[in-house]
Formats: structure tokens, sequence, C-alpha cells
């Protein structure tokens, strides 16, 4: 069972194939109409835990033990022909307030700040019953666990289930048509998001991309470049099931191309089937578009560097010492192809720090600093490779 904030690392590929084969089967997806949801109060009262259990019907001691200690609010609805009440994770409030049409720090914030107090929990619950009951349409809700884990949209063509397990098996058998000698990497998961790498072991096409940046005027030297694909995936409403190509290179990754992408949405394993069809396509066009940022001059690299990575919203510090190391590398100028690289230097410099530090970023604020490097990337490319 995984607890809260845990990540779970596996680097098993059938050890992996099992994880979430239990998880599918033991994961319960109830579809129930929005308005006979209820939430209610779940005070830090240890001393009373028995009676509370007892009173709402619940099952799992350190579900409730967990829940008092951090989110202190019960979900109530129909499951197998009687109403039960569930502890409810961290992951889910953000979703149930979307079923519940509200949103806002007051709700969401569990914190004190200086100029606002949080709610109480009779508060929270009160609030969003009383929204939930104004809604005509359905929710799908997932207890993973022993908790609430999200509340989904539960209407037709909305939210669409693709377990983990049912996404890897399709990539398993997918991928090595492709790439006979493609590999399972690593697999990290938590309540949040799940990501899985595989390297996918070209040599014609990584030679191929080093030659073609190595013999530019890039002083960033990619001989040693890998190619990866990278799996990710979210059961909670975060993320779309997104194939990512990146290549490694002097230990750091970085995006290239654009990912293929499928939204919970209105869709099936089948969907996801022929998204995996356009594996090779999407690898081929990606290490095309790699080589031309190499052979494109930008000047006043520095400041570009800057612009772009302070508009991407990325950490300070880091966005400073990757300027400081641009500079010196490359002078005045440099290639399309730096700016590329720094862009993530910035991010893996940022996620060393904060690891240091001790507090490690999840890994979906990984994931989510990422993506903003990838969109201003997205910006830079237009306005500068494409004229």
């Amino acid at each position: 069972m995984m607890k809260d904030h845990e990540k779970i690392v596996i680097n098993d590929q059938k050890e992996m194939v099992g994880f979430f084969a239990r998880q599918k089967n033991t994961d319960a997806w109830v579809r129930v109409l929005t308005s006979e949801m209820s939430t209610f109060p779940l005070d830090d009262m240890p001393l009373f835990l028995d009676q509370i259990m007892e009173e709402n019907g619940l099952a799992s001691r350190e579900a409730v033990e967990d829940c008092m200690k951090e989110m202190r609010l019960l979900l109530r609805f129909p499951w197998n022909d009687k109403l039960q009440t569930v502890p409810l994770r961290y992951t889910a409030l953000r979703s149930l307030c979307d079923r519940a049409g509200v949103s806002g720090m007051s709700i969401m914030c569990y914190e004190d700040k200086p100029y606002h107090s949080p709610i109480t929990p009779k508060e929270r619950a009160e609030t969003l019953s009383m929204f939930l009951q104004h809604f005509k349409n359905k929710s799908l809700v997932l207890v993973r666990d022993d908790k609430v884990s999200a509340v989904m949209s539960g209407d037709e063509k909305e939210y669409s289930i693709m377990p983990v397990a049912d996404l890897l098996e399709v990539i398993l058998e997918k991928l090595p048509e492709k790439y006979e000698k493609c590999k399972f990497v690593s697999c990290e998961t938590s309540h949040e998001i799940t990501r899985v790498t595989f390297k996918v072991n070209d040599w014609q096409m990584e030679q191929e991309l080093a030659d073609a940046i190595n013999g530019s005027d890039t002083r960033v030297d990619v001989s040693d470049a890998a190619f990866i694909l990278t799996m990710i995936t979210s059961d909670i409403g975060r993320n779309s099931v997104t194939l990512i190509p990146e290549v490694v290179t002097n230990g750091l990754t970085v995006r290239i191309g654009e990912p293929i992408k499928l939204r919970h949405k209105g869709c099936s394993i089948s969907d996801f089937c022929e998204k995996c069809d356009m594996i090779y396509s999407m690898f081929a066009d990606s290490a095309k578009m790699m080589e031309e940022p190499a052979w494109v001059k930008i000047e006043k690299a520095g400041a570009v560097l800057d612009n772009l990575a302070t508009n991407a919203d990325l950490p300070v510090r880091s966005i400073k010492r990757a300027q400081e190391l641009l500079e010196d590398e490359c002078g005045e100028s440099c290639t399309g192809f730096e700016i590329y690289y720094y862009m993530y230097w910035i991010c893996s410099d940022h996620q060393q720090f904060m690891e240091g530090k001790g507090k490690p970023l999840s890994m979906q604020q990984i994931f989510d600093l990422q993506e903003k490097a990838a969109r201003q990337l997205r910006v830079f490319s237009l306005a500068n490779l494409h004229n």
C-alpha cells in the first residue's frame, strides 16, 4: 500500500507490471450523482478515534489517523448499495472543489497566513456539501488505498479511466516493434503522478544527432547522447497520458521535439494504442528538430536565456547560475541548442538544490517545472528557428 506523499521507485520491469496490476485490481471507481455526495469534518481527536470510526463505519485506522492530521475531511457517497464514508486524500481536494464549483484560497488553504486564517473542518465540510447539492450531473470517485484519491467528472464522454497497468501493457508491446533493443529503465509513482522511462537504444539515430550537433559551433558535447522515452500519466486529473521524447547527455535530460498527448477525456486504451504507433515518427522528427537549433546563432546569449527562463517563471537562483555558465562557455553568442540545453539545466539545478536543502521537489513539481520550460522553448523556436 502506497502512503500519502510517498514516492515508490521500481527498477525491475516484472515488479512494475505486478505493482500496477495489483493497483488496478484494488482500485474502486464509483460513479454517483454529484448531489448524492456530502462531506463531513474530521477533527483531530485521536482519543475518540474508535468512536469516530464506529459512528462513520470507517474501516482503516491508519487512513483515519492520517486524515485527522492533514485533510480532516470525510466524503460520504453511495457505494455497493449503501452510503459509505471514506477519508479524503490530499490529492482529491482540488477535484472535489471542481465538482462543487468552488475555488480559491479560502477553501483550498490549510495554512495560517499573516492575512488569512484557515477555515475550520466544519466550515469546509458544510461549504462543500452545500454546493454539491446544487449539481445534477454525475461524479466519478476513485478510492485507492483506503482513501478518496480523486473525484472526477462522471458524465458521458468526460473523464476516461485508463489504468497504468493497461497503458503499460500497450507500450511494452508497441515499443519493441520499432526499437528492438529498447529497455525499461525505471518507474517512479506516487498518488499524484506516474513516470516510466525507457531507453530506446537506437545507435544510428543517436550517432546522427551527435554528428550533426558536434559538427556545428555548439560547445555542448553530445557524443554520449542517448534517446529516452518517458511516459507520464495521472489518475487524479492533473496530467494527460504523455509520451515525451528526450535525450540524455552529460548526465542532463533534455526534452526534444513535441510530446504525444492523450487527455483522459472521451477516449480509451485503443486510442492510446494508436498514439503509440506514432512513437517512431515522433523520435525521427524530434531528432531532426534538435539538429536545426545547433546551426542557428543567437546573439546576446546570456540575456536571451535570462529573458526566456524568467518568462517561464523558472527559479531565479538557477537562472543566474546558468546565465553565468553560458556566458563563460560561449561568450556573447551561442547556438539555439545551447539555449535548449541550459533551460533544462536550470530545471535540473533547482531540483538538486532543493534536495540539498532537504526539501526535494515532488514528481509533479519537477514535471510542472519542465513543462514551463518546454512552453517557452516553443515560443523561442517559433521566433528564432523557423523564420
